[in-house]
């Protein structure tokens, strides 16, 4: 083949004098539809994960960019369509095992019913379709198209308790330093103009995770040394981060010198319409100042070994979807096994000096995956508790016991205003348990939740995936259970503590009991 021309500028009108021939069309051409095929089984496979990607681009305003991503990935292939000029396909089979640990990611995220886990392996599984079908060569040229398509995965929700904590406590200190009189408790700040909650809509997530999408973007667009692209990136994380703090300062201060309800319609107005655009294009016209020229890798001189033929491309296309199929079609065996199992009637926990009585309507955890469900109240010397416990004889991707549809209490009546970790003794063991304060006008609750999984007593999420994972692959019991305790109180929170642990310590027939209800 010979030489093409040199490096060329980007959005240049000039071109490489010498096109392919005939046969070298002929293989990107068979090279793109196995491509494209691979990709298309490989979200076929598991479709449910991409579907409810999708469903979540649409549902919630944060990932609505989710529809943007492909399309730019798109463009950005057809723009450096001539980083690849004189390159041709060279399908790389030893790259298909990348499939391997892959697959056991999504498994394991399937196991544990982490669901970006599992769309997280899927985009890892296009990126090795891609790699194994063009060779190393032409997927380094185009690595950051690529690579982009992980911002297709809606993830980022965990980040919210700790964004609306570093909000409430921001906008505190910058109150305080302007002389406001304040009193906070957890993400509730009051001042002598009214009391405001630094709800999840307010914590800045929405802003957070479309900076850091724009951010990759317009760094791998402007930048060619690592150290620029990084540290935009990372302005990108930090800078939406902070400024949202100052929003919400600037929002309470306001409401303190102006009007209350002025201030709450202007935020809407300011964060809805102009302020993201305005921190943005702060962000951005700081990260120009520092752009370098965009120009394409040395066009290569020709492959140093024989064109691969058409065959191997649709080879290494097949060994692609046969190796990313193993693991769906043991999820979907052992699901099925697993719905087989039926529901399951729990009769309430006996507690010595506790009667149980019917369980109050206002509050009730919901858990809509659970096989079997106990709902009671708890009436002693101490007070009155009430107490959920959502069973799952066996955790599926529809019925788990951590899972974004399963909820403490009703996000419409009830709202957070404090969480934490608390230890306390569960029956004789100490246990750490999940701790929040909730709000519904005049009542107040205190709720404590933790997890049975693999016969122990867990708190968070965390522990109770690896427990999860543990009782998976090393045969532990696959039984799981949610607790939840929950005590109303009028002013101070202590008190509905102090009856949450009196309760808790006699619940020596707990562990018990859920062993009993276990069917393996």
């Amino acid at each position: 083949m010979n030489q093409v021309a040199p490096t060329i500028q980007m959005g240049s009108s000039v071109r490489p004098e010498q096109p392919f021939d005939v046969d070298s069309r002929r293989r990107w051409g068979v090279a793109v539809v196995v491509a494209l095929l691979a990709l298309a089984t490989i979200c076929l496979i598991d479709f449910q994960s991409v579907r409810r990607a999708v469903e979540v681009w649409e549902s919630s305003k944060t990932y609505n960019h989710g529809f943007l991503i492909l399309p730019i990935s798109l463009y950005l292939l057809w723009d450096r369509r001539h980083f690849v000029d004189g390159l041709l396909p060279q399908p790389l089979f030893a790259a298909t095992l990348l499939i391997l640990p892959l697959a056991l990611v999504w498994l394991v995220g399937r196991m544990i019913s982490l669901l970006e886990a599992q769309q997280f392996a899927l985009v890892g599984m296009m990126q090795v379709a891609l790699l194994s079908i063009f060779g190393w060569r032409v997927f380094l040229r185009l690595s950051f198209p690529f690579l982009y398509l992980f911002f297709l995965v809606p993830t980022g929700d965990y980040l919210v308790p700790p964004l609306q904590d570093f909000t409430a406590a921001f906008t505190v200190n910058l109150l305080k330093l302007v002389g406001v009189p304040v009193y906070s408790d957890g993400i509730i700040i009051e001042v002598p103009a009214g009391t405001f909650i630094v709800a999840e809509a307010c914590a800045g997530l929405r802003f957070l995770i479309a900076s850091i999408a724009y951010g990759v973007l317009f760094a791998g667009l402007l930048y060619r040394s690592w150290s620029r692209r990084i540290g935009f990136v990372v302005a990108s994380f930090v800078v939406p981060v902070v400024a949202n703090g100052f929003r919400a300062f600037g929002l309470v201060y306001a409401a303190q010198l102006l009007d209350s309800q002025a201030a709450v319609d202007a935020d809407h107005i300011i964060y809805g319409w102009g302020f993201f655009a305005f921190v943005t294009l702060l962000l951005t016209l700081g990260g120009l100042r520092f752009r370098e020229p965009e120009t394409a890798p040395p066009a290569a001189a020709g492959e140093s070994r024989p064109a691969a033929p058409a065959w191997k491309a649709i080879l290494a296309g097949a060994l692609i979807v046969v190796l990313a199929v193993l693991a769906p079609a043991y999820a979907t065996w052992e699901d099925a096994e697993a719905e087989r199992r039926g529901s399951l009637v729990l009769s309430p926990v006996s507690v010595e000096g506790w009667k149980i009585e019917a369980p109050d309507p206002g509050w009730k955890p919901h858990f809509p995956g659970a096989s079997g469900e106990g709902f009671s109240s708890y009436v002693g010397d101490a007070g009155t508790v009430q107490v959920f416990i959502g069973y799952f004889p066996r955790q599926t991707q529809s019925r788990k016991v951590i899972g974004s549809v399963n909820r403490i209490a009703d996000v419409d009546e009830w709202r957070r205003t404090a969480a934490g970790g608390r230890n306390t003794d569960v029956g004789g063991e100490s246990v750490a348990v999940a701790y929040q304060r909730l709000s519904a006008g005049r009542v107040n609750r205190v709720v404590w939740t933790w997890y049975w999984i693999n016969d122990r007593f867990v708190s968070g999420g965390l522990r109770a995936k690896l427990e999860q994972l543990k009782a998976e692959f090393l045969g532990g019991r696959r039984a799981a259970a949610v607790i939840v305790l929950s005590s109303a109180f009028v002013d101070r929170p202590e008190e509905a503590e102090e009856v949450l642990a009196a309760f808790a310590a006699g619940l020596s027939t707990l562990k018990p009991a859920l062993r009993k209800a276990d069917p393996n």
